[in-house]
């Protein structure tokens, strides 16, 4: 992966490039998962105070066309992500 690799920059761009691409073409579905596929990345690479609205944005997007399986993927990244950041009282919300 890009993490293993090091490659911060070169991940980041090409998952603002999709996330782009599926704005473009109005697929909701790709934008969930792409939002939620940088929110990973970044708190595996330990920015989880970016990862966080991201990942919000991913589920509220989620939510709007009804799509439980990334509402629950991006609820349980947030989990996580609070989890990171010692707020658990949000990490169980």
């Amino acid at each position: 992966t890009y993490a293993a690799l090091k490659k911060f920059d070169e991940a980041v761009l090409n998952f603002d490039r999709s996330l782009q691409l599926r704005r473009d073409i109005g697929f909701k579905p790709g934008q969930v998962i792409s939002l939620l596929n940088k929110g990973v990345f970044l708190l595996e690479s330990g920015k989880t105070d970016e990862a966080i609205p991201l990942l919000h944005e991913s589920c509220e997007l989620a939510e709007s066309i009804n799509s439980k399986e990334g509402v629950y993927k991006a609820n349980e990244q947030l989990a996580i992500a609070y989890e990171k950041k010692g707020d658990y009282q949000k990490a169980i919300e």
